[in-house]
């Protein structure tokens, strides 16, 4: 007997210019149809051409959200419609935060208040699937996540800061676990494609290759330590530290580019750097998620800031360091048992940046192996979310 085609909304960050979000995506949208097969996703975007591109009409339909669509981002009518439609409503990835908490055209957290409430009234499955939680640091924002979390069926939480926070704030009597980020699940891509990006990047074979990811959210932990960084600053430090590598390690440097925003601060590194012949970038301008995964893999050690630049490097088990503008970063590097891996970004200055870095470079032998057995575990309990998630939808609908 076949079984019926499940039709889910997928409500999280979906413009293509983050390749952690579109890695994301893919792992949901393929992970969950191996678990319902058949199954079709109707995606929000304000990017519905990056959506055509990636998957076949058949398993994703883009949803204009832009405001001639009557929308302003999940806050609109296409929205609505989507979640009246669809078996479920499926939350994912970084966006319950109150941060510009009443602006719709950056914030999802206040549409989602609105939005899960009348999916509930239209006997819908709401489900917060691969979800991280917070920062939220108002009473309001704090009121936001709870109506938002009061509509679930079933929570699936990526991090353990995560749980806690969404239990403080108040979790309605359902089903609640701790799982692992659908990254861990992403598949790379083959070795005859990543061995045609590496060898386009023309640098010295006998030289070890790292890589390193930057991001552009400067003054998200220069403030929370009572100072600020301009971007010149930044760039001359990292620049410093990426020729240290160079000099000290004998390393190539590629620089990863995984959010396009991130671009011109990265060129801004290179640029500074004395040791420039030495690095090349790549990006996801040009090259897909799991492209660039692939290419992680091949790195010798790897140094980021932004969160799944970390983790998609560490599903292969490239020993990893993380720059802690965030302390969801921190977080992650904790729950996959690599705390020393945390590199505090003050005081910011290159030869304390350096120490730190260059320490869990000398480690690196004990990361990868620690990495082997973690990400295994990872990968399992991202799978381990798609069959919770498809049982849930296999069930039948409360009266």
């Amino acid at each position: 007997m076949n079984e019926r085609v499940r039709r889910i909304t997928l409500l999280g960050s979906s413009s293509g210019r983050n390749a952690g979000d579109a890695a994301l995506i893919r792992a949901i949208v393929e992970g969950l149809r191996r678990e319902l097969p058949g199954a079709r996703f109707e995606i929000p975007t304000i990017a519905p051409g990056f959506l055509r591109r990636s998957y076949p009409a058949d398993v994703v339909t883009p949803i204009p959200i832009l405001p001639w669509n009557l929308s302003i981002r999940f806050f609109g009518v296409p929205t609505f419609r989507s979640v009246a439609r669809t078996d479920a409503t499926l939350v994912f990835d970084a966006i319950l935060f109150d941060r510009s908490l009443r602006n719709p055209f950056f914030n999802h957290l206040w549409p989602l208040q609105f939005l899960l409430p009348y999916a509930k009234r239209c006997g819908k499955k709401v489900v917060f699937h691969d979800v991280g939680v917070g920062p939220v640091d108002t009473a309001a924002g704090r009121e936001v996540l709870r109506r938002a979390l009061a509509t679930g069926d079933l929570f699936l939480i990526r991090d353990p800061d995560s749980l806690a926070l969404a239990r403080e704030v108040g979790l309605p009597p359902k089903p609640v676990h701790l799982m692992a980020d659908a990254a861990f699940d992403h598949p790379p891509a083959s070795a005859t494609r990543i061995g045609e990006i590496l060898r386009g990047l023309d640098l010295a074979p006998e030289r070890s290759r790292v890589g390193v990811n930057v991001n552009a959210y400067l003054d998200s932990w220069a403030s929370e330590n009572g100072g600020t960084v301009d971007a010149q600053r930044f760039a001359t430090v990292i620049a410093e530290v990426a020729d240290r590598m160079v000099l000290d390690w004998h390393a190539a440097v590629v620089f990863f580019v995984t959010q396009r925003m991130d671009e011109p601060i990265t060129r801004s590194v290179q640029a500074r750097m004395k040791t420039r012949e030495h690095s090349r970038i790549l990006g996801n301008g040009e090259l897909a998620p799991e492209e660039l995964q692939g290419a992680m893999g091949e790195m010798a050690f790897f140094v980021g800031m932004r969160l799944h630049s970390l983790l998609l490097a560490a599903s292969r088990e490239t020993p990893i360091a993380g720059l802690v503008y965030q302390k969801k970063v921190e977080s992650m590097l904790r729950y996959l048992e690599l705390p020393e891996s945390a590199v505090p970004m003050a005081p910011f200055e290159a030869e304390s940046l350096w120490q730190r870095i260059d320490d869990r470079w000398r480690h690196r032998d004990d990361i990868r192996q620690r990495l082997s057995r973690r990400v295994a575990q990872m990968r399992e309990l991202a799978r381990e979310s798609m069959r919770l998630t498809a049982d849930l939808l296999r069930a039948p609908s409360n009266p």
